[in-house]
């Protein structure tokens, strides 16, 4: 009797840890139609950092490649840098950092929160020219989802959305503009 419940244990961490695990997609964390308030123009290479681990041992929530691709993305689809480069030689180089995001939990109402510190550097990556740490949340319900082991990605996915927009708008504002 002691064995089965020996190994019954890890077989229910295993499913805990399952049912857990929640990764965002750079696909589904896009922001359509974001308005900039001007275009930088020129060139920008993009430097993103992923979240923390799930239970300190999973896949990250958000991998520093979904971030990456979402922020070339939207920043070509709304016009703010006239190209993106992967390499050295950009007149920008933009991070992006995941600093906190609070893992949802499945339940009735569901909600997080996401912060992304936002870094706009010279080229070289010499010159801070701006820096902006950007929280935003998001929350759903049952009556918005019903499926409950949906609604924590749900969340996660328009809280990211929501922090790339705000980023990108208040980056459009304050970026020195392509000579």
């Amino acid at each position: 009797m002691k064995m089965n419940h020996l190994l019954q244990a890890p077989l229910l961490l295993l499913a805990v840890a399952a049912a857990g695990c929640h990764t965002v997609s750079s696909a589904l964390i896009v922001p359509e139609n974001v308005a900039v308030s001007r275009a930088v123009g020129g060139s920008v290479q993009i430097a993103a950092s992923g979240s923390q681990k799930q239970g300190h041992f999973g896949p990250p929530i958000v991998a520093a490649d979904d971030l990456e691709a979402a922020l070339t993305e939207v920043i070509l689809s709304c016009g703010l840098y006239d190209e993106v480069l992967s390499g050295a030689g950009a007149r920008h180089l933009l991070e992006v950092e995941v600093v906190e995001l609070v893992e949802p939990e499945v339940g009735f109402d569901t909600s997080t929160e996401v912060t992304l510190r936002w870094t706009l550097k010279s080229g070289d990556g010499d010159r801070t020219l701006w820096v902006e740490t950007i929280t935003t949340s998001a929350s759903m319900n049952s009556y918005e989802e019903m499926d409950s082991s949906l609604r924590p990605q749900l969340v996660m996915e328009k809280a990211m959305r929501d922090n790339l927009a705000e980023g990108i708008r208040a980056l459009s504002a304050a970026a020195p503009t392509a000579p």
